[in-house]
């Protein structure tokens, strides 16, 4: 509450999805933690369909038993004597089901740690601990107990009933038994649903369009370096050379703020006059090469140019949304921008395109793109492109083309575009991933339930069925009578699907 607090009172109108103050493990782990909790919602849903399929399944095989359990009630066993035998062979059936659980789980984890070790921090602390026994052993307790005392709350009633071979009036109405199927079936459908707008969700972001050329083009991540403009600008120019003489490489570029599919390193407010109205945005130096390597278009005006040197008017390229946002239809080419709280002006002299620089998920954010000449290169990202795939050990090389060139200048490992974007999309995946694991797993104990009561109603029924057959009633018509009752817990089922999309989809969204 007091982070809250504090970003309410220093965050700006202009940029209100920006806080000021963050926590280090939400800046380390990023959205994982929302990830692991949405996983374990879902598999908490699966437990309640697997709860009420297991309700099902015992109160059918009481169902089953029940002339037996009459039988002991007129030999003299008391209610107490069934119910401690009953909870006896539950508890036992619960235990294998438990155990067999925590196996199946083991693997399953030990199958998916390759999956979660690119997705979420710390993958391989994942593991089936005693916490999971104990969570193992408090749900069969409980499903044992609830499905036990439903089940036999009603087949000792009225024993006399079962030996002359009636049916109770309770069980004979079969409804009841029936509600806990449909709850399956439509948390199984939801589940369903959800899985299949998780993937196609998942497509959309795959098919969406950085903006930049990432095939063959890798960054390196070059350290901060205090040193005079000048020589800063010297070692770039000695680098980016270097860079370009290598075999196999196209071209070669420097930026000053982060990777290109995210935003710039250094974020403030752009204005079209001093003290006017300001737009939140980006701001990042880059060499002359910088839209060209990844291919960004320049819609008007020019590009940074290599003579947007030290000493000569600053520059600027903006984006197109921030064109629309501080001119509207005015055109920005030769006008000035002011970047940051001291209101640095900047001539623009081109309109760059959108690209995706605040990542696949989010619109392109406003940005400023300035001379890194002009700012003095001091540390960034060297972004080289590759004729063809790059070779193995590329980055050992660039690192040693680097340290052979200017011996002072701290590099600090690299990664392909194509990697970086792969990993924006890998949460997704693995929750996509698990998300249909547990929906078709979710659908299997659906079936189970469903198939169940359809069997123990059918059972039920065989004295009426026998009868209508005899008055004339065909097989098909037997079949029917059937197939209506499981037809209606499926439709019953998909109504409360139907309720529980809505509320689900939005939390999705």
């Amino acid at each position: 509450r007091r982070l809250d607090a504090v970003n309410a009172e220093h965050r700006t109108p202009d940029a209100p999805g920006h806080d000021v103050v963050v926590r280090l493990i939400d800046d380390l782990v990023g959205n994982a933690s929302a990830v692991l909790f949405s996983l374990f919602a879902v598999a908490l849903l699966v437990l309640l369909i697997a709860c009420s399929t297991a309700g099902s399944l015992v109160r059918n095989r009481f169902e089953q038993r029940a002339s037996e359990l009459a039988v002991r009630r007129a030999l003299g066993a008391g209610s107490a004597r069934i119910v401690k035998d009953a909870l006896c062979e539950l508890a036992l059936l619960g235990a294998a089901a438990a155990l067999g659980g925590v196996l199946v789980a083991q693997l399953i984890v030990l199958a998916l740690q390759p999956l979660a070790a690119a997705s979420l921090p710390r993958a391989d602390g994942i593991a089936v601990d005693a916490a999971a026994f104990i969570f193992a052993a408090g749900a069969t307790a409980v499903t044992v107990l609830l499905t036990g005392a439903v089940s036999l709350s009603t087949l000792l009633k009225d024993p006399g009933t079962r030996l002359r071979g009636g049916v109770p009036q309770l069980v004979e109405g079969g409804r009841r038994p029936a509600l806990l199927p449909v709850a399956a079936v439509g948390m199984a459908v939801v589940a369903l649903a959800a899985a299949l707008a998780l993937s196609a969700s998942l497509i959309r972001l795959r098919d969406v369009d950085p903006g930049i050329r990432t095939s063959n083009v890798v960054a390196l991540n070059l350290g901060s370096i205090r040193r005079p403009a000048v020589e800063a600008n010297q070692s770039l120019d000695r680098v980016l050379v270097a860079m370009r003489a290598i075999p196999g490489v196209a071209d070669a570029a420097a930026s000053g703020g982060g990777l290109p599919t995210a935003a710039g390193m250094a974020k403030g407010h752009a204005r079209n006059t001093p003290g006017g109205e300001a737009v939140f945005a980006g701001f990042r130096g880059v060499s002359e090469s910088y839209h060209r390597l990844l291919g960004v278009a320049i819609r008007r005006g020019r590009d940074i140019a290599e003579t947007d040197a030290l000493g000569g008017v600053d520059v600027a390229v903006i984006n197109e949304t921030l064109a629309r946002a501080l001119f509207a239809e005015q055109d920005p080419i030769g006008r000035t921008v002011y970047v940051t709280g001291a209101e640095l002006p900047y001539q623009i002299v081109g309109i760059a395109a959108d690209r995706q620089n605040a990542g696949l998920r989010t619109p392109p954010e406003p940005e400023v793109v300035v001379s890194l000449r002009q700012m003095g290169f001091g540390a960034g990202t060297l972004l080289v492109r590759w004729a063809e795939t790059p070779p193995d050990g590329w980055a050992k090389l660039l690192e040693a083309t680097v340290g052979a060139v200017d011996p002072r200048q701290p590099v600090a490992g690299g990664i392909a575009l194509d990697d970086h974007l792969d990993a924006q999309t890998r949460p997704l995946r693995l929750f996509a991933f698990a998300t249909n694991c547990f929906a078709a797993l979710a659908l299997v104990l659906c079936a189970l339930g469903v198939n169940a009561v359809i069997a123990a109603l059918q059972q039920r029924r065989e004295r009426e069925l026998g009868l209508r057959m005899a008055l004339g009633a065909s097989p098909r018509q037997a079949g029917a009578l059937v197939f209506s009752t499981a037809a209606r817990i499926v439709g019953f089922g998909l109504v409360l699907a139907a309720l529980l999309a809505v509320p689900t989809f939005r939390w999705l969204r």
